[in-house]
């Protein structure tokens, strides 16, 4: 089996913003699409995308598998939380004494494991390119920068964009995501693009009451609001990377969200 990596959702002023899109990203893959699909939370400070999925308050964390001899996928699972019956999440320690001495080869050993064991494996990183996000995005297929249309997101970019010109990632592997559109004080998209020289493959719509619901429930976004215009983008988005119309998906969607789901499929 050869997993999509996906790694990250970068955000340059508040990071939650961009856990919260990648962690309910994947809750989609997973629910929506049946994929098998491995979350793990590399933000070893903060952990935010743990908090955006489930309120438990498991100590199990990727601190378990680290010092492992033998990975496999059965022991990633046993570290893991399983939040679908084909999601997991791969938390960061609650602690973050624990993450010390985490090493960049460590992890690409977890990942290694992973991407034979999943169809999917999702990856939120710190808010700093250190060692280990470093390492992440070079085996990532693809990195997803998250941004919002204002000008010091614009700024944020042009840096990062800097730093993947340095590292030779081609063009195809940067999708950039326009997050909280519709807000007033937006700048025009087409300048944005012009200046970034880039072109946003995602737009999500800013949809704050159902974000703050869900944050606080400790619930994905698709639980609390299956029918909210940034639950519709994003299972328009997971569409987008597996190669299927909307309307394909309907067939495949469990029964009891069957009414709920069509409704938005016809309408995108």
């Amino acid at each position: 089996m050869t997993a999509h990596s996906i790694n990250y959702c970068l955000d340059f002023r508040v990071h939650y913003r961009a856990s919260f899109i990648s962690s309910n990203l994947a809750y989609i893959l997973a629910k929506v699409h049946k994929k098998r699909v491995l979350m793990i939370d590399l933000d070893l400070e903060f952990s935010d995308a743990s908090f955006c999925l489930t309120d438990d308050d498991s100590i199990k964390s990727i601190a378990d598998l680290v010092a492992r001899p033998h990975l496999s996928g059965p022991v990633i699972e046993s570290a893991s939380i399983q939040i679908e019956q084909t999601f997991w999440l791969l938390r960061a320690p609650q602690n973050p004494e624990m993450s010390v001495g985490i090493t960049p080869d460590q992890v690409d050993d977890i990942i290694s494991v992973a991407v034979r064991h999943y169809d999917f494996v999702c990856i939120d990183l710190a808010r700093t390119l250190e060692p280990i996000a470093l390492r992440v995005m070079d085996r990532s297929d693809v990195v997803f920068p998250v941004m919002q249309t204002v000008l010091p997101f614009v700024r944020g970019m042009q840096r990062l964009q800097r730093t993947f010109r340095a590292l030779h990632y081609p063009e195809s592997k940067i999708q950039l995501v326009a997050n909280r559109q519709g807000n007033k004080d937006d700048l025009p998209m087409t300048d944005i693009e012009n200046a970034l020289q880039a072109k946003f493959v995602v737009r999500l719509p800013n949809d704050f009451f159902n974000v703050n619901t869900s944050i606080n429930t400790g619930k994905p976004l698709m639980e609390v609001a299956p029918q909210g215009i940034l639950t519709q983008a994003l299972i328009q988005w997971s569409n987008q990377l597996l190669g299927v119309k909307s309307e394909e998906k309907v067939v495949n969607v469990d029964h009891s969200l069957l009414s709920k789901l069509t409704s938005l499929f016809r309408s995108s």
